[in-house]
């Protein structure tokens, strides 16, 4: 089975999307925190899948990180690090069930990102 490519998907982000990956990341790097100032690039988690996933959650925010450029470059170039914090999935598995490690006001934390934007302290019940 051919692998589905969701990379474009995300290059049409709705955005009431980006707006709540914006406001979740608190207008910061995800992955290090740095302030954007309205700059960043929105980036699938999960680029590629064998298995199909709803185009509602791979078009939502639970599948997009917002990262500055040294970032991106990690990210692009498929480092090993950042697929460990959760910013990239070769797995192809439900984003919503990938947890995510981000710098917070008192350490780093581990999340999971919803559908509704925001972060969350454990994985979703996604079983329908």
């Amino acid at each position: 089975m051919k692998a589905i490519n969701y990379s474009p998907l995300i290059s049409r982000l709705d955005t009431d999307v980006q707006r709540a990956v914006r406001l979740r990341a608190s207008d910061s790097c995800e992955a290090c925190g740095v302030p954007l100032d309205g700059s960043g690039a929105f980036l699938p988690v999960v680029r590629y899948t064998r298995d199909p996933l709803p185009k509602a959650v791979m078009t939502s925010a639970a599948n997009v990180v917002l990262v500055c450029r040294p970032c991106k470059e990690l990210t692009d170039a498929r480092d090993p690090w950042m697929e460990v914090l959760g910013f990239s999935h070769s797995r192809g598995n439900d984003p919503r069930l990938e947890p995510m490690v981000i710098p917070g006001r008192r350490g780093i934390m581990t999340v999971w990102r919803g559908t509704d934007g925001l972060y969350h302290s454990e994985p979703p019940d996604v079983s329908d």
